[in-house]
């Protein structure tokens, strides 16, 4: 039989699945290395890996991804961390798989996060 409790639980799930499909699908590319034509990428969630399309990274971006949502997932819901800024302007949040001076990106990048910088004052 169906109640008035099992009809707003059907209807919170699906608001739920609406809702999270919006989120993701409204992310855009945007990186200031390179473009969908000198670089490949994969996108999942709020992450886009992204690398120099003379590599085939396709198989390490997809281990990236599964260990970055993971350590998102734990981030926002046991620790109560938020996410970066990118996904809240509309944008998913770059990671690069880079190769030292063997690829398109500067070379005197480490570990670390950031909004958008001047180009220059990488290289």
């Amino acid at each position: 039989m169906i109640t008035r409790h099992s009809i707003t639980l059907i209807l919170s799930a699906i608001s739920l699945v609406c809702f999270n499909a919006n989120v993701f699908a409204q992310y855009q590319l945007r990186t200031q290395f390179g473009d969908t034509l000198t670089c490949k990428y994969r996108a999942e969630g709020i992450f886009a890996i992204w690398w120099d399309a003379k590599y085939d990274h396709d198989i390490d971006a997809g281990f990236v991804l599964d260990s970055l949502l993971s350590i998102q997932a734990i981030s926002l819901n046991e620790l109560g961390l938020q996410n970066p800024p990118n996904p809240g302007d509309g944008y998913y949040y770059n990671v690069y798989l880079h190769h030292g001076n063997d690829d398109l990106y500067p070379s005197g990048w480490g570990n670390g996060q950031g909004r958008l910088v001047s180009v220059d004052s990488l290289r």
